[in-house]
């Protein structure tokens, strides 16, 4: 074999990998970004959980300061709450924490509304439990009657079903 066809051959070659191996550092490319956006959301949704959770673990300490306002996982008899329709402190500090309510509340929804499944299957439920549970009480569900106009719409379009629902067939 002469030194031209040598060469052919390595020309042929170096056209072959040049051929195959830009297409080849394209697709790595993309696939690599795909890769990091995906960790990346991962790392911000995780984020955004964590927060979510830190701020929810914040309003229970204001339930516990002020159980009088209704707000906590298990209702209180009309008998145990303080009527914050005499008390125009108690009237403000119940709107304020029913607002902070319902902002958590909102944001659970929209974070768990684009969340994989499984994530919904495992943490969704206990909040939209927690939600019609508390909005069912009628001294709460007058304050979010009231106040719903100033939050998301398709929260309050979902919460106002599920409220319905829960008015349908209340739970045992």
């Amino acid at each position: 074999m002469s030194q031209v066809d040598v060469a052919a051959w390595v020309e042929i070659g170096a056209g072959l990998v040049t051929a195959l191996g830009f297409p080849f550092a394209i697709f790595s490319y993309f696939k690599r970004k795909r890769i990091e956006a995906r960790f990346a959301q991962r790392a911000a949704d995780e984020n955004a959980y964590a927060k979510l959770f830190d701020d929810y673990n914040d309003f229970l300490k204001l339930v516990i300061e002020n159980p009088q306002v209704n707000l906590a996982d298990e209702p209180l008899a009309a008998s145990e709450r303080m009527g914050s329709e005499s008390d125009p402190f108690l009237r403000v500090k119940a709107i304020s924490m029913f607002n902070i309510f319902l902002s958590i509340a909102e944001r659970a929804f929209l974070l768990y509304k684009n969340a994989s499944v499984t994530a919904r299957r495992e943490q969704w439920d206990g909040w939209q439990t927690y939600i019609v549970d508390v909005l069912s009480r009628p001294d709460i569900r007058e304050m979010y009657d009231s106040h719903k106009s100033t939050y998301d719409r398709s929260f309050v379009v979902e919460v106002d079903q599920w409220l319905a629902q829960a008015a349908r067939s209340p739970l045992p």
